[in-house]
């Protein structure tokens, strides 16, 4: 309940807010409401604390440092990342030395700050890793990219055998937070559907348009995935409705961004 306002302020902070200004005012009231309670819980799991204590921090940590960008949680996560980061003596990437709940965040953090050394690295251990929850950390991490060019480097990756089917969804929706981080993912997933295709299968169909243009918030952003999508409905099974799914999604989000008034959030 208490985490419950976060959703859809970051909905109005990626789709309503227009200016600098309107983005810190609400990340002015998201530190002020969320920052005491997540300092005094900690960024690393304490002996015998609730189950609640650990998601709480993980939601509040994901949120405050890679949504709302606060710099005090970055600082943190920042600290963890590059922890993780250093190799160990059998030279593989000590992950160990992140908070488990908070390695995909601390990984994000780091690649957003450190660049092409940190995705690199990221890259080169997840075929030698094994455990299930540190490789959906290193996903999670990878998925965080800003820099376009690194963008492409990433989805380039989920296309390769060393990513499990399974993982590709993980890579590919990230960088939705923009409409420039949405249309780059547009060209890129329109000039590589064959090979998307290919390694999804037709048993993936569905999931297929919300891929391709999943976050989107405007007319042209739908009109452009019917357009795509139309002639290809048998390409695989579930096309159809998973279209359908999609481009409501896109619409109701255009027609609820066009009933806000963003000078409202200064008010």
């Amino acid at each position: 309940v208490a985490t419950a306002p976060l959703g859809q302020l970051d909905w109005i902070y990626r789709h309503v807010a227009r200016t600098a200004a309107q983005r810190a005012r609400i990340a002015d009231w998201v530190k002020a409401a969320y920052l005491p309670k997540l300092e005094a819980l900690g960024y690393q799991r304490k002996p015998g604390e609730s189950e609640d204590d650990s998601l709480l921090r993980s939601t509040l940590a994901g949120a405050l440092g890679l949504d709302f960008k606060l710099p005090e949680v970055r600082a943190e996560l920042l600290k963890q990342g590059e922890a993780a980061l250093r190799k160990n003596a059998n030279g593989r990437l000590n992950l160990a030395a992140a908070d488990p709940d908070l390695l995909g965040d601390a990984l994000g953090v780091a690649v957003q700050t450190q660049g092409k050394p940190a995705v690199d690295a990221l890259i080169a251990a997840l075929p030698k890793t094994g455990d299930a929850a540190l490789r959906n950390g290193i996903l999670a991490g990878l998925a965080r990219v800003e820099d376009p060019t690194l963008a492409t480097q990433v989805r380039d990756f989920a296309l390769h055998k060393q990513v499990k089917v399974g993982e590709m969804g993980s890579l590919l929706m990230g960088g939705r937070d923009t409409r420039a981080g949405r249309d780059a993912m547009w060209q890129w997933f329109t000039g590589h559907y064959k090979d998307v295709l290919g390694r999804t299968g037709s048993f993936a169909g569905g999931y297929l348009p919300r891929l391709a243009a999943g976050g989107g918030c405007s007319t042209p952003e739908v009109e452009r995935l019917q357009a795509f999508f139309k002639p290809r409905m048998n390409d695989a099974a579930g096309v159809a409705r998973g279209l359908a799914q999609t481009s409501e999604s896109i619409q109701l989000c255009t027609a609820l961004k066009g009933a806000q008034d963003p000078a409202a959030i200064l008010k």
